[in-house]
């Protein structure tokens, strides 16, 4: 959501956390809600649900929260959206960094991307995947660095890894990584 530009058109509900692309400490998620899914929340009346839309939204109307907020959060995404660039130049700087690891990937010796189909890829996360030893050791080196490696999720958390590839990011730390993991 703070990475890429989104046609807001496209769905009816985006949920993002703000971990990831808009740099902030873990603890808080954004939900954008369309009108259209609004209005079919009051058409069904659901309230059985501690978090249902309409108790999220009853405690809105009355300037309240939901649940006990996350002040600093708030605060500090409101401090970072005041000197955030425009969403394009944002998603044009991590598409270049993309790119330049997609150059870079294939020098990684057993090593290839998760997803195949490049349209499909996250451009923020880069998943990539390869035998369990090869990945051990590049976690080693990053670690040796100083940079910590995502790993998978699951069945796929010894074969697979994730780099982050966040406009945060700087492009000596990238540059420091590339080497680390060429060593």
């Amino acid at each position: 959501m703070a990475g890429v530009a989104l046609n807001f058109d496209q769905a009816d509900l985006w949920f993002a956390s703000v971990q990831k692309c808009f740099g902030l400490p873990a603890g808080m998620g954004i939900l954008i809600c369309s009108p259209a899914a609004a209005a079919r929340a009051e058409e069904l009346q659901r309230r059985d649900h501690y978090n249902s839309w309409l108790k999220l939204r009853d405690n809105a109307i009355k300037l309240q929260t939901h649940l006990t907020p996350n002040v600093l959060d708030i605060y500090l995404l409101q401090q970072s959206m005041l000197e955030r660039k425009p969403i394009d130049k944002v998603e044009e700087k991590v598409f270049t960094r993309y790119q330049q690891w997609s150059e870079f990937i294939p020098q990684l010796s057993g090593v290839d991307w998760l997803v195949k189909q490049e349209a499909l890829r996250s451009r923020t996360v880069l998943a990539l995947e390869g035998d369990p030893a090869t990945l051990s050791a590049l976690h080693q080196k990053a670690e040796v660095a100083g940079f910590t490696l995502g790993k998978g999720y699951g069945s796929w958390k010894k074969s697979t890894l994730r780099i982050a590839n966040f406009p945060a990011m700087k492009r000596d730390a990238i540059d420091g990584l590339q080497t680390a993991l060429l060593t």
